[in-house]
């Protein structure tokens, strides 16, 4: 059963080699550059699907934020409405004083213009600032419990330079009477600035 001759044993043989040596250069000359290519572009195919991915749940979490960001605006303006200076800045806080010192027995006569001041409680604040110097007199007392309860009740407004000096009339019926001068420094809401501006 064995016809086959050594010459043809050899060329089978060669054949052999050489269909192997064929595939294998197919192998890794085409399919496994194929196969690289496909891996690169099935990777490629997943970043895009994962970017695809993250961009839809931001589109979904749009209306979520356009609804914070609509809430933060309102309560902003709503901060910059209660306690921030606006309007003619001279009567808001002649106005702001003397409806606080309603409550103590502090007498306020003299309020100075605004003058316009750098914000310097944070870098790059957004808000202006507005100083005033305010005269007046009162008790040791009372003038201490004005300055207290008006510092913790007003976020946007701080007192600065406070001078506390005798009286310089003595008068019969209230010897003990002090006078006090101060700068009170007040956040201005910013449409207020440019409005108060010619």
């Amino acid at each position: 059963m064995n016809t086959l001759t050594a010459d043809k044993k050899q060329k089978l043989i060669l054949v052999a080699v050489l269909t192997g040596v064929v595939i294998a250069l197919i192998w890794f000359l085409l399919i496994g550059t194929l196969q690289d290519h496909i891996t690169l572009k099935l990777s490629k195919a997943r970043e895009t699907a994962d970017k695809v991915a993250d961009a839809q749940k931001k589109l979904a979490q749009t209306a979520a934020i356009e609804e914070k960001l609509a809430a933060a605006t309102r309560k902003l303006a709503t901060t910059e409405d209660d306690g921030m200076a606006s309007g003619d800045l001279y009567f808001w806080i002649i106005n702001t004083i003397n409806r606080f010192k309603l409550a103590y027995r502090v007498d306020i006569p003299v309020f100075s213009q605004p003058e316009e001041i750098k914000a310097t409680l944070l870098p790059d604040f957004p808000y202006k600032s507005v100083r005033y110097n305010i005269r007046g007199s009162a008790y040791y007392h009372d003038l201490g419990r004005f300055l207290a309860a008006f510092e913790n009740s007003q976020p946007y407004l701080f007192v600065q330079n406070l001078e506390v000096l005798p009286s310089e009339t003595v008068q019969h019926d209230d010897p003990e009477k002090l006078n006090f001068r101060m700068d009170i420094v007040a956040l201005v809401k910013p449409t207020a600035l440019a409005a108060a501006k010619p």
